[in-house]
């Protein structure tokens, strides 16, 4: 798995939408930038995100598993949870809350986060307005 740091840092009053989901893509599949994967650097609803990702997958022959977690279980818990979907050290994107309040996504192994893609330690700390924490996989369609 290569790490990456986002392109973009997300400030939408600047005109700037941030890009860490689709760069934990790019570390997870190992891709060499996260350029490689699409991003939309306008405000988009997260089913036009989901089908711009998903149309993105499909002809790469993967398919994308999102699994939402109630937020009052806790960061811990979610990542635990996480982890035991796939019990076998498979990475996975873990979003919610940042520590500046806005959605961020990280890359999640082993209960843990393994890599912020933040340029500053921007973590994920609690659900985002949703009310949930995501974990998200990639899989190999049949």
């Amino acid at each position: 798995m290569k790490f990456h740091k986002q392109l973009f840092l997300h400030d939408p009053e600047n005109g700037v939408w941030g890009d860490c989901y689709r760069t934990c893509i790019a570390c997870i599949l190992d891709l060499g930038s996260p350029e490689e994967v699409p991003h939309e650097n306008r405000d988009i609803t997260d089913v036009e995100q989901w089908e711009l990702i998903d149309n993105w997958l499909r002809p790469r022959g993967l398919l994308r598993i999102t699994i939402p977690i109630n937020g009052d279980a806790g960061v811990e818990a979610a990542l635990a949870s996480g982890t035991y979907w796939v019990r076998n050290a498979v990475p996975f994107i873990f979003s919610g809350a940042s520590r500046r309040g806005t959605c961020h996504a990280v890359v999640a192994q082993d209960g843990r986060i393994v890599h912020d893609p933040a340029w500053y330690d921007a973590s994920v700390v609690g659900p985002e307005r949703s009310g949930f924490m995501w974990v998200e996989y990639f899989v190999r369609l049949p």
